[in-house]
């Protein structure tokens, strides 16, 4: 699911990699991020195993899971912004 403000014709989140992913994430946007974001992740029952907020990322922003006990699975990834909202489908492994 992708929500974009309208008159804006490219997603402003490009990717997230490394997917499947062990220990961390990357999200890349396509300009400098200058706004809050919160990223949560969520498991197939609705259920929000994960959320992080953040400020002024930048060109980029990285989840650290390496303390977490999330079990390999596949997970809905939901990043909201001021700009927009968007939801990935990430698997952990």
């Amino acid at each position: 699911i992708l929500v974009k403000r309208q008159g804006d014709d490219n997603g402003f989140i490009v990717s997230v990699s490394p997917n499947p992913f062990s220990n961390h994430l990357t999200i890349k946007f396509s300009t400098e991020l200058k706004e809050p974001l919160t990223i949560s992740l969520y498991d197939f029952y609705g259920k929000a195993i994960h959320t992080e907020t953040g400020t002024n990322p930048g060109t980029q922003y990285r989840m650290d899971f390496s303390d977490t006990k999330i079990s390999n699975g596949s997970y809905l990834l939901k990043v909201n912004t001021e700009r927009e909202i968007k939801t990935l489908k990430v698997f952990k492994w």
